[in-house]
């Protein structure tokens, strides 16, 4: 056998409280553990050999195995299980009670504190003085005099602050009334060009049957989509304004129906524009139907919830293969502004996140060309 050196020894960890330390004998438990397994394991071999009955014999030995595994096992089992111990054996006369403690610096007397008008000493300068009544010059002279390291006005801009202008020299009077006059005529011009804004209407679209037409020979389509874009964003605009207004919530819906309908009118400038694209055969055929006889028809979506849906895109298509689309409104009313002609048309709706049904209608002489399209 080899000799082995002190200094070829490695240490090895030797844990300080061995009681918790596991122990590998008997699989993980440790030494505590392995200890109450075995305590309620000698006494339940103690009870076997007691000479009394099986019958409460067998539950006391059963117990006291149980006992053991569970104080083993439940770190606070072994707690609750000694109170109910001394609880049981214990009188309640020696059960500590905790009593209130006071702070002592609760306990101290108050000091009461003594209030004392303090005096303040009267200016030596009691003269009231009127300063309508003394001239601009010896008003700036006396603002000179209090601070003097005045600015200079030929190196510095001119300012709005009545400090600052108290601090001129006297021989610029001439310059702040220039000033204040600029100022003020900037002031009127703004007032007025927010006045003109704010009068400014937005065009009615209650008649389309007549206006549209009108509206579209008069303007062209990209002029009429920048300056309706740009009243979009006016009404915007005055609609975070209306934020500080006490009728924020009247007023608010009526700028969004303004904003809907002028996005409406955008889609069917935009539908008009289409249509008068298209090649000559189709532009013959719309006038031959539209020569025959006919009715408008109008309607309304609706949800599940009998509720309107507006900016949803109605299609009708006749027999001959013709499609007429139009868009409902915020109402969920719409209209389609011209004469279809007598006969069977398949209806279709299109609303993104939303499915409808396809329709099949019939419109004639004694039929009322009024519809309702419900959500599927």
């Amino acid at each position: 056998m080899k000799n082995i050196k002190l200094s070829d020894m490695e240490p090895v960890p030797v844990p300080k409280n061995v009681i918790d330390a596991e122990f590998k004998l008997f699989g993980s438990f440790t030494v505590s553990q392995f200890l109450k397994i075995l305590a309620g394991g000698l006494i339940s071999l103690v009870i076997f050999f007691v000479e009394i009955n099986i019958l409460i014999k067998a539950p006391i030995m059963l117990l006291s195995i149980g006992v053991g595994f569970l104080m083993a096992w439940v770190p606070r089992f072994s707690f609750l299980f000694w109170g109910f111990v001394k609880a049981i054996f214990i009188s309640p006369r020696y059960v500590w009670t905790r009593e209130g403690y006071v702070p002592e610096i609760l306990m101290e007397p108050q000091k009461t504190k003594k209030y004392e008008d303090l005096k303040v000493s009267v200016s030596k300068s009691t003269k009231k003085v009127d300063i309508n009544s003394l001239p601009l010059a010896e008003i700036l002279s006396q603002g000179s005099k209090v601070k003097t390291s005045a600015k200079d006005p030929s190196t510095d801009l001119l300012s709005n602050d009545p400090l600052e202008i108290s601090y001129l020299s006297p021989g610029s009077s001439e310059i702040i009334n220039k000033y204040f006059e600029q100022y003020q005529k900037n002031e009127e011009a703004k007032e007025s060009l927010n006045n003109k804004n704010l009068n400014t209407n937005t065009q009615s679209l209650s008649d389309r049957t007549s206006g549209e037409a009108s509206l579209i020979k008069k303007r062209k389509l990209p002029t009429n989509a920048k300056e309706l874009a740009a009243e979009i964003k006016r009404l915007k605009f005055e609609l975070f304004k209306l934020k500080k207004d006490a009728n924020y919530t009247a007023n608010e819906k009526k700028i969004i129906d303004q904003i809907n309908e002028l996005y409406r009118e955008i889609k069917l400038l935009i539908s008009k524009q289409d249509t008068n694209n298209l090649p000559n055969t189709s532009i013959q055929n719309q006038t031959k139907t539209n020569n025959t006889e006919g009715k408008e028809v109008f309607g309304i979506v609706v949800n599940k919830t009998n509720i309107p849906v507006g900016e949803s895109k109605v299609i009708f298509i006749s027999q001959n293969g013709e499609k007429i689309e139009t868009i409902t409104g915020t109402d969920g009313k719409f209209s389609t502004h011209k004469k279809l002609p007598f006969g069977e048309y398949s209806v279709s709706i299109e609303k993104p996140g939303m499915k409808f049904h396809s329709y099949k209608i019939t419109i004639g002489t004694e039929v009322l060309p009024a519809f309702k399209f419900r959500e599927r």
